[in-house]
């Protein structure tokens, strides 16, 4: 009645499992990341999915949970003891349940955890989606389905606040997937194959204080930089916030849709230096970001996440370079070869030079 499109859905549905291979329907939904409408406009659309109830073999996300523009969710325990006892008295325990990654071609699926397990809500009948009641008028039930919706409403929170600050326009998927990823912790409980990042917890589970009222500066890049040639790169500076917090930098863009595994069609790399260590993305070693190793080429995410202890006022240079193009991934230009990004930067101050954009390697 408002003309107001819709920018997130929750998706608490699956279809069957298939080994985790990326086809035409993971296609079909990220191409509905890049736009979302019928219409004539381009509407980049948000699209949160439950990642199913098949685990806790490996390989067992219902489809489309390997899309590579969606966000993936897992099952985790809910506080409520007095409902499931043992089962629900760790918020670091992932339900065995919770189907499993990586995606076939080694991408990391799933992407978030939240609590899916004894959430409770209106009675509305015993069917089959519910687990067991409470009372007369309260029920509770268990599942990914019940997770994601937990991280729909998560994006939800980002997009007022994004929209508050900047003149009531929505950030794109890219930014609210990075936005989520950022805030990611490490679970120690069981049925996870720590550390972070695997197949069973992918970055680990949501934490909102990582994203509101952070009382470290934040930094975010929201598909304002096109990439439009190979080689083309983008150099950002500036210094550690604050010693007694984590350091962290999340790229994610929305990358056109594949046609079979390998799914990656455009690749970007993080680069992030701080006081004089070179780190890329996606290279871990027990949980946190190492120096060394190889960039990523698979995956349309990619972090570094250092510990705290870094002193304030360390220098830092944040890199991201377009290593190959070979698809569509800014709609409604003439240029079928590019594409742009998003970052999120936690307890990292704004550049102390202006960005040198768009240079060759």
């Amino acid at each position: 009645p408002n003309n107001a499109r819709a920018s997130i859905s929750n998706n608490s549905w699956g279809g069957p499992t298939n080994g985790n291979v990326y086809g035409s329907l993971e296609a079909l939904y990220d191409g509905m990341v890049l736009d979302g409408s019928t219409f004539s406009t381009i509407d980049p659309f948000t699209i949160v999915f439950s990642a199913g109830n098949s685990g806790p073999g490996s390989l067992s996300l219902t489809r489309p949970k390997t899309a590579k523009n969606v966000i993936s969710v897992g099952n985790s325990e809910n506080i409520r003891t007095e409902l499931g006892g043992s089962s629900a008295n760790n918020i670091d325990d992932l339900r065995s349940s919770s189907s499993r990654g990586p995606a076939a071609d080694g991408r990391i699926k799933p992407d978030i955890i939240a609590p899916g397990s004894y959430i409770s809500g209106s009675r509305a009948g015993s069917g089959s989606g519910v687990s067991g009641q409470i009372d007369a008028n309260h029920s509770f039930s268990i599942g990914t389905s019940h997770a994601a919706p937990q991280i729909a409403g998560v994006a939800a929170l980002f997009t007022q606040f994004w929209k508050d600050n900047n003149d009531g326009v929505n950030p794109s998927p890219a930014l609210v997937k990075a936005a989520i990823i950022n805030t990611a912790q490490e679970m120690n409980g069981v049925n996870t194959a720590a550390p972070v990042p695997n197949g069973d917890e992918g970055w680990g589970r949501v934490n909102m204080k990582f994203m509101f009222n952070t009382a470290v500066p934040m930094k975010y890049i929201n598909q304002t930089v096109p990439f439009t040639d190979p080689g083309q790169n983008i150099i950002y500076t500036g210094r550690v916030g604050d010693s007694t917090k984590p350091f962290r930098i999340s790229l994610v863009w929305s990358d056109p849709p594949g046609v079979a595994d390998p799914a990656l069609v455009n690749n970007l790399d993080l680069t992030v230096t701080v006081g004089g260590l070179t780190y890329r993305g996606n290279v871990f070693s027990n949980g946190v970001s190492v120096t060394g190793g190889s960039a990523d080429t698979k995956n349309n995410v990619e972090n570094i996440f250092l510990p705290a202890g870094i002193a304030a006022g360390t220098p830092v240079t944040i890199q991201v370079a377009a290593t190959s193009l070979n698809g569509n991934g800014i709609l409604g230009n003439a240029d079928t070869t590019d594409q742009n990004f998003a970052l999120v930067a936690y307890n990292s101050t704004e550049q102390q030079l202006p960005p040198v954009s768009k240079n060759k390697a």
